[in-house]
């Protein structure tokens, strides 16, 4: 079916460079069809530069945010894993606010913070605005518009490896991408904290 509608498409829209690449490489004949265009997301904003060094230079709490409906597979569980082995030292001086459906009572541990089933989406995005860090972790991710979200409220990310992420982080420049293990989520929240 591909071959019998791309050769009558002018362009065909991808995510992501990459992706593109990916679908250039793979359908060499259609190589200069496949176009990446970013996504719209009307509603978010992104803050002022000195809003978000405003915010980062006070970070005292550092206060860490997870947004996923699905716990699971958005890394919850290596989020609180994580969370839950900081040094008390470093938990001292941290905050973490969850927001997602799929809670178990086996990630939860004994470290408090803060839990909301949902939110309505403006309020998610002020949470968002109020946390230093978003942390996502995410074991399968296709593009992931939270990170984006999120890095518009001026946040840290830690988020996941992939290559859609690889792209929205600059290849680690604008985020942590960290390997969904509860270790290098870990590793990530401690080096932020400091």
């Amino acid at each position: 079916k591909f071959a019998k509608y791309s050769s009558r498409a002018a362009l065909m829209i991808n995510a992501t460079e990459a992706a593109a690449t990916r679908n250039s490489d793979m359908f060499p004949q259609y190589a200069g069809s496949f176009v990446a265009v970013p996504f719209f997301l009307p509603g978010i904003s992104a803050i002022s530069v000195p809003e978000v060094r405003e915010k980062q230079s006070t970070a005292d709490p550092v206060r860490f945010i997870f947004v996923g409906s699905e716990g699971w597979r958005k890394g919850l569980d290596l989020v609180l894993t994580a969370w839950n082995a900081l040094p008390d030292s470093l938990a001292a001086s941290a905050h973490l606010t969850v927001i997602s459906r799929e809670m178990r009572t086996e990630w939860r541990g004994t470290r408090s913070f803060e839990y909301f089933e949902s939110l309505p989406h403006a309020e998610v995005l002020a949470k968002m605005r109020a946390s230093h860090v978003f942390v996502m972790p995410s074991r399968r991710e296709s593009f992931g518009f939270v990170y984006l979200e999120a890095m518009a409220a001026g946040c840290a990310v830690i988020g996941a490896p992939w290559e859609s992420q690889r792209e929205i982080f600059n290849g680690g420049v604008a985020g942590i991408n960290c390997q969904p293990d509860a270790n290098a989520v870990s590793e990530a929240m401690h080096l932020l904290i400091e």
